[in-house]
């Protein structure tokens, strides 16, 4: 027999226990109750923070897959654009003849070498970024008439570059194939002035003028020169070097010059080739280039070779000098030292290199072979390599100094020392 709530149960007769289940079950839920809404109202605020939070860190990852997903979708479109943008044909190009540096006097082909070219439809060749030529036929070759560029023959450099153009005429740009050209078009003839009599007083003389050399004719002239002087020309020379060379040479065209060279002839033969076995050419080309002849002294450099005499002294160049020095109007003593330091940059540390010797001139023997261990193994490109200007200088001043004692026929000279006239 279960019992239910409100029975009682007797104990001997004195005790007695009342069963009232409904009533703990009420009680237990209201304590229940109590104790729930209690803990409720404590953890109110906690639960309206938490519920914040928990919005706000809902907001912040919807925010963040939003982004996310608007960065997926830009990253793809650009993805998309740059794949759908560009050539899959993947030929190169390159400019083989003529050479970069060449100064182009008549119609000259130039030949492109092309590789992967399956995929290629057409060469367009850009002069100064302008489209010049083109060719649609293996092997794509086209030729420059220097005559229809008349604007370009101002003595500077223009580039010459290719692009390539595939099946789809989309470009395939060449960054590297470029070379760099010189135009020199026919010479207009310059009109003869109308010669006018002066009422009074007499006529000036004038020193006689021969034809105006160009910058093609210098280029060759000193093409010779260096050929002469080295057993053949391996140099590259920029078309703008020989621009500046042409420029400065009539500075070596006046009279007088093989008058005040003379005086020296046997003093150079016997200080140059008897005592140090070197070139006597070289010292006079370089006593042209460095003072026209005139041993005045310019600042702390002195005689025909433009040294000085503590230079000269530390490097012990004075030994043959005995009480004499580098200003001494004989110029004994210079033509001695000048000797002995060419023969120690010229024939022992650029081992008859007279390029880089003379862009060497000034510094010791010591110095020498030092910058000469900075140098390239291969030091043809002489443009590339020499950047100090006044190591450039110097060594235009050569070549128009050589190509003065080349003696070119459009200009007139006097009686050539000894030593020249095996040049």
């Amino acid at each position: 027999m279960l019992l239910e709530s409100g029975d009682v149960i007797l104990l001997g007769g004195s005790s007695e226990i009342l069963f009232e289940t409904d009533e703990v079950e009420e009680e237990e839920e209201e304590e229940n109750s109590v104790s729930s809404g209690s803990s409720a109202s404590i953890n109110a605020p906690e639960n309206k923070e938490n519920t914040k939070a928990k919005g706000s860190s809902s907001m912040m990852l919807l925010a963040g897959v939003i982004v996310g997903v608007a960065l997926i979708s830009v990253s793809v479109a650009g993805v998309v654009y740059w794949r759908s943008s560009g050539s899959k044909c993947e030929a190169t190009a390159r400019i083989t003849s003529p050479d970069s540096g060449e100064i182009l006097t008549k119609e000259t082909d130039v030949v492109v070498e092309v590789t992967n070219s399956q995929c290629v439809q057409k060469v367009v060749y850009l002069l100064n970024g302008k489209e010049v030529a083109s060719s649609s036929n293996a092997p794509f070759s086209v030729s420059i008439d220097p005559q229809q560029h008349g604007d370009l023959a101002d003595g500077g450099t223009h580039s010459l570059s290719v692009v390539l153009v595939d099946g789809k005429g989309e470009n395939i740009v060449q960054p590297n194939a470029g070379i760099f050209l010189a135009f020199e078009t026919m010479a207009t003839p310059t009109p003869t002035p109308v010669a006018t009599q002066t009422p009074i007083g007499k006529p000036t003389a004038k020193p006689t003028q021969g034809k105006t050399v160009s910058t093609i004719e210098t280029k060759e002239m000193g093409d010779k020169l260096l050929a002469r002087l080295l057993g053949g020309n391996r140099y590259k020379f920029d078309p703008q070097f020989w621009v500046e060379v042409n420029k400065r040479l009539p500075e070596y065209v006046s009279e007088g010059y093989y008058a005040r060279a003379d005086k020296y002839d046997e003093l150079i033969n016997v200080s140059y080739v008897i005592e140090q076995n070197v070139d006597a050419s070289l010292g006079y080309i370089l006593a042209m280039s460095r003072s026209k002849f005139n041993p005045n002294k310019q600042g702390t450099e002195e005689g025909l070779w433009r040294m000085s005499n503590d230079f000269v002294s530390n490097n012990f160049f004075n030994g043959m000098c005995g009480t004499e020095t580098i200003g001494d109007a004989s110029q004994n003593c210079a033509a001695k030292a000048s000797a002995l330091y060419l023969k120690a940059i010229y024939l022992n540390v650029f081992e008859r290199d007279i390029i880089y010797s003379v862009a060497a001139f000034g510094m010791s023997p010591q110095e020498a072979a030092e910058w000469k261990a900075s140098l390239p193994v291969d030091r043809r490109d002489f443009g590339k390599i020499i950047k100090s200007p006044k190591q450039r200088e110097e060594v235009i001043e050569i070549l128009c100094c050589g190509n003065r004692f080349g003696k070119p026929r459009q200009i007139r000279f006097e009686k050539r020392p000894t030593a020249l006239r095996t040049l």
